[in-house]
């Protein structure tokens, strides 16, 4: 029991470490994913390709953020449930252990809310793109038309003074 009781301080040790790491990566990382948010939602500034990378550089950054909530969380987690195999577990340690394996599903829960909502903007803006894309298409193919009649009409033109000059 005496080495188990050193891991879980170990674990604990890790979990407040990693945690207190967290207070300042967790402001820059939000701050980074609120700008690429706030990009993504920038039609009249950025195309609808570069709004997608915004949102997928989002998608990442928060990814890396819930990660690093997650291992602190988990690590609190396993220390708590070693721990409720020692002899000495009570009422308030086994609490303690649903409290921290209800944080774990809690988190899990806040990715695929956050993932589900990053992938409804980026099925938007792919649409966005797809329409942009054709309309960019059309336009192209119907100068491609314009050119195509006025070369003829010139060509028509050109033959016909060619044969009013033969005359």
């Amino acid at each position: 029991e005496g080495a188990a009781a050193g891991r879980v301080a170990d674990m604990r040790a890790k979990a407040d470490k990693i945690e207190r790491a967290l207070v300042v990566s967790r402001s820059v990382l939000e701050s980074k994913i609120a700008e690429a948010r706030l990009k993504a939602k920038k039609e009249d500034e950025f195309s609808a390709a570069e709004r997608k990378l915004f949102l997928l550089e989002a998608q990442k950054l928060e990814d890396e953020l819930i990660n690093k909530e997650t291992e602190y969380l988990e690590l609190r987690r396993d220390a708590q449930v070693l721990e409720n195999t020692f002899s000495r577990s009570n009422k308030e340690n086994l609490d303690k252990e649903a409290a921290a394996i209800a944080a774990v599903n809690l988190q899990q829960a806040k990715r695929a809310r956050k993932s589900k909502k990053i992938q409804t903007e980026l099925n938007t803006v792919t649409k966005q793109a797809s329409t942009e894309e054709k309309r960019i298409a059309k336009e192209v193919s119907d100068f491609k038309k314009g050119l195509e009649a006025e070369e003829e009409e010139s060509r028509l033109a050109k033959a016909e003074r060619e044969k009013e000059e033969n005359l």
